[in-house]
């Protein structure tokens, strides 16, 4: 009896370490505490659906792809998820800031899915011109393809390039797919630096090792 026990909590041990599903409540835990990545955080806030009249930035995203892509760009609540929840880290101040936000599916399929529509999307939105009071700004959205492993789920991660007159920056967007959530970090640098790919890496690990926390109830 001891023994079957004993495999009893390792397969489950297992199933939370490899593929869990979480619930509303264990999605807010990922925030608070907060992934240790070395900077502060804001409390979390619930995800917010994108309106239905958009302006500003999002409204000048002209492309199909680049419309789609607004909920991994600017932390919507994608389409087809529960709820999730996103929350700031750094400051104007700091060296390094962002978001990082995670949205909960019913089903890791879902999850999935989702994940892979926001990589392709992203993929097809590679450029975009967008008008200012005086002059134009260039976005210009690059990555790599996904990479995946049975105890990591999906990672993918684009560079960012912000350019207009006078003012360059360079910011990481990076994926990840774990479980029945997909969340995606932005991290952004101040003038005349830039954020890299070990940083986004980083940021990236911290969360999936609270993500392995929470789960496991630790």
């Amino acid at each position: 009896m001891g023994a079957l026990l004993l495999c009893a909590v390792a397969g489950w041990l297992l199933r939370q370490a490899v593929s869990p599903t979480f619930s509303n409540g264990q999605v807010r835990m990922l925030y608070d505490p907060p992934p240790e990545i070395g900077v502060a955080w804001d409390p979390p806030v619930p995800m917010s659906v994108r309106p239905a009249q958009t302006s500003g930035t999002v409204a000048q995203l002209r492309s199909t792809s680049c419309q789609n892509s607004a909920s991994a760009l600017f932390n919507y609540l994608p389409a087809g998820a529960s709820d999730g929840y996103l929350a700031q880290f750094g400051s104007a101040s700091d060296e390094r800031w962002g978001v990082s936000s995670t949205a909960r599916f019913r089903t890791q399929d879902a999850a999935r899915a989702a994940f892979d529509a926001s990589v392709a999307n992203l993929d097809g939105c590679q450029q975009v011109t967008l008008p200012l009071q005086y002059g134009t700004v260039v976005i210009t959205i690059s990555g790599a393809a996904p990479q995946t492993s049975r105890l990591g789920g999906d990672r993918v991660h684009y560079l960012i390039s912000t350019a207009s007159v006078g003012y360059d920056q360079i910011s990481t967007l990076t994926g990840l797919r774990f479980g029945n959530t997909v969340s995606w970090q932005t991290r952004n640098a101040e003038r005349g630096t830039a954020v890299t790919g070990q940083d986004a890496d980083a940021a990236a690990d911290a969360l999936l090792s609270r993500m392995r926390s929470v789960a496991r109830g630790w």
